[in-house]
């Protein structure tokens, strides 16, 4: 309950803010005066009343984090049809093993300090800053939704953190040597391995690493063709590709054996720590400065040098921005060597 008691030759004033946690702060009413007196004991009175009223907003079971947001995550995210809900679900692990090594059980705990820590505890984990920054997203995001639930109240402590990312390291392509370095290796060492499906699909299909964890029905080798569907595309959006010659015979024995142990997805990538796994394997053999999704980059880079129209090679990797796909094409001074003798200009 809130409390006013004497400090100097004014009245302050104990209580609980919005969150529980126990603060002091001045009335600005003078113990000299009479009058001040009254007014800072009615003060504490109406504090105490707002305490009791939040107090019975907030004080239920279900406001701890393990009784509400993966349930919220599902019902808000899983039905959109596309990757969301998985990666929410996968940062908020991380963020989970944090909140719990402080105690952290419900959304009134989190303050500003608690938040300032982060970025730290992230980095002695292997977290690059982007990485800690989204996560920190989440958990506004989380704690947002706590509010709607009456779970807490006041201002977001996010809001003041003025947090920025790092610039983003541009991708680049693979080479031949890294291509044929990585594709032996899986061939014959995880040959169907989700790695080695992500790896093909990504390297003949532009495909998004996701992607690879499609069922096997929509591949149609008589059509050649291949369907993914919105749950394993960016965007939700299912759509349809022709499938590159090459790919076939490799796709091919893969369905193969996949279909014989009764699977009916072409791979099961891990829902947590993929990506990572692909940088641990890459790391392996020192190819430190490209990544999966640089097969995408590797894909739209040589659709270009091959002269494949924009709006074609756009549909290809299901871009549906010219300036985003644009942002694939990495083009070099030894890719366009040829262009000033293309340009005719006068001799003096």
């Amino acid at each position: 309950m809130a409390s006013i008691y004497v400090r100097g030759k004014t009245f302050w004033i104990r209580k609980k803010d919005s969150g529980g946690k126990w603060i002091s702060k001045s009335t600005g009413y003078r113990t000299t005066n009479p009058g001040d007196v009254q007014q800072a004991k009615l003060m504490a009175r109406k504090d105490s009343r707002e305490e009791q009223i939040i107090a019975a907003s907030l004080d239920t079971k279900n406001d701890e984090f393990t009784s509400w947001v993966y349930g919220w995550f599902k019902a808000e995210y899983a039905s959109r049809g596309n990757t969301t809900f998985a990666r929410y679900c996968s940062s908020w692990r991380t963020m989970e093993k944090f909140l719990s090594e402080r105690g952290v059980i419900r959304p009134r705990q989190i303050d500003y300090t608690l938040l300032t820590t982060y970025l730290e505890w992230r980095e002695a984990r292997n977290g690059s800053r982007n990485t800690a920054l989204s996560e920190l997203k989440l958990l506004s995001m989380v704690w947002k939704e706590a509010k709607k639930r009456n779970f807490v109240e006041g201002d977001n402590p996010h809001s003041k953190l003025g947090l920025r990312k790092d610039a983003v390291a541009e991708k680049s392509p693979w080479s031949d040597e890294q291509i044929q370095t990585v594709g032996r290796d899986l061939e014959k060492n995880h040959f169907g391995s989700w790695m080695h499906c992500t790896f093909v699909l990504g390297l003949y299909q532009a495909a998004r690493l996701m992607q690879a964890q499609l069922p096997i029905a929509g591949i149609n080798f008589q059509k050649g063709t291949i369907s993914y569907p919105g749950n394993c595309v960016k965007g939700g959006k299912p759509f349809t590709q022709p499938l590159a010659l090459a790919l076939i015979p490799t796709l091919k024995k893969i369905v193969e054996e996949r279909t014989a142990k009764g699977e009916k997805m072409l791979c099961q990538i891990p829902s947590f720590g993929a990506s990572l796994a692909w940088r641990e394997y890459l790391d392996g053999f020192g190819f430190t400065g490209i990544s999966h999704h640089c097969l995408r980059v590797t894909w739209a880079t040589r659709a270009c040098l091959a002269n494949v129209p924009v709006s074609q090679a756009m549909e290809f990797c299901h871009h549906k921005s010219e300036l985003v796909h644009r942002v694939y094409q990495k083009l070099n001074s030894s890719n366009i060597a040829n262009v000033p003798s293309l340009v005719p200009l006068p001799s003096f």
